[in-house]
């Protein structure tokens, strides 16, 4: 049964994003990945190469838990690290060829998910949800700027 609760902004904002994730969750699967690591790999397919701190704060992680991730994403041969030759404390990371495959694969199944996820929805109403969510964003970012 559903409550007044159910339609407030915040829940179903939580819904979505729990649907979404559940959905993802189990498309990568396949890829052998959790998604977890997807802002890793979306980060490093986008940038080339970035230093752990960089990825920690992408992935809204503790260093020590960036660094746990690493090694299991070097074990299966999606990064690889090389020490920084002007601070050898600090490591380099960049996708291998094997990384790469697997974000081009994330690509299509995101644009799959997405695709259903607008069913029913014109061209207009997809771009006005987009400008909104944008704008959801961005409360949220600068509110948290804000208080930090």
């Amino acid at each position: 049964m559903e409550s007044a609760f159910d339609d407030e902004i915040g829940e179903l904002l939580f819904q979505i994003h729990r649907l979404y994730h559940i959905r993802m969750s189990a498309l990568v699967k396949a890829l052998e990945i959790s998604p977890r690591q997807i802002p890793i790999l979306k980060h490093l397919y986008r940038s080339g190469v970035a230093n752990q701190r960089q990825l920690a704060e992408k992935a809204c992680v503790s260093p020590t838990a960036i660094t746990l991730m690493l090694r299991k994403m070097e074990a299966k041969g999606l990064v690889e690290k090389k020490t920084d030759p002007a601070d050898r404390r600090f490591f380099s990371v960049s996708l291998t060829e094997k990384g790469k495959s697997v974000v081009e694969q994330l690509k299509r199944l995101r644009k799959s998910i997405d695709g259903i996820t607008v069913i029913g929805f014109t061209q207009e109403e997809q771009a006005h949800l987009q400008s909104l969510l944008r704008t959801v964003r961005q409360n949220l970012l600068e509110q948290i700027s804000a208080n930090a």
